[in-house]
């Protein structure tokens, strides 16, 4: 069985190898590059249609067909992800269904590469016993071909409900140790 600490460290080799062979651009959500300050991505967003929400300083509105909440973050004042987390919490048997729904849509998407050959979750896996006893985590990346960047998914818990969190991110901007 590979460790988790070899998956980790082969994602972040994939990752930096494809950033070095990819365009110069850098991954869009929405069309919008992941770049600059937060407050002009937040006004961004904004101008497609998303809520910012200062008390809680993220972003509501549809994406995919789906209630999202966006969360802008920073490396060094420059947006180096967006997290983008279902507002819909689901069962297990959903959570599974919408996981591998998305691994369909960027699979058929041209636009990206998987990051591993098979990334859907078996339908006799029982997602609560791997993630609440087994501490699993159900993960799936996928590297733009034209850009910078990555883009994955992953199930997270909230006691027996689930919701999937997606991020997009621009490797140029994330953190890379020269500020220790």
């Amino acid at each position: 069985i590979v460790s988790m600490k070899k998956i980790i460290g082969l994602f972040f080799a994939v990752l930096f190898s494809a950033g070095l062979y990819a365009q110069e651009g850098v991954i869009k959500f929405l069309g919008i590059p992941v770049d600059g300050t937060k407050q002009e991505m937040i006004q961004k967003l904004k101008s497609k249609g998303f809520t910012y929400d200062q008390r809680e300083d993220d972003l509501q509105g549809e994406f995919n067909g789906e209630e999202v909440l966006i969360q802008v973050q920073t490396q060094n004042n420059k947006v180096w992800r967006l997290v983008i987390c279902d507002k819909n919490l689901r069962s297990k048997g959903q959570i599974r269904l919408r996981f591998n729904e998305l691994v369909g849509q960027f699979e058929n998407n041209g636009k990206y590469t998987p990051f591993m050959e098979s990334q859907t979750i078996d339908e006799n896996e029982d997602i609560d016993y791997e993630i609440t006893v087994k501490d699993k985590q159900y993960r799936a990346v996928f590297i733009p071909n034209t850009t910078r960047g990555a883009v994955y998914f992953t199930i997270h818990s909230n006691k027996t409900k689930y919701f999937i969190a997606m991020y997009y991110e621009n490797i140029n901007n994330a953190a890379d140790g020269s500020d220790l």
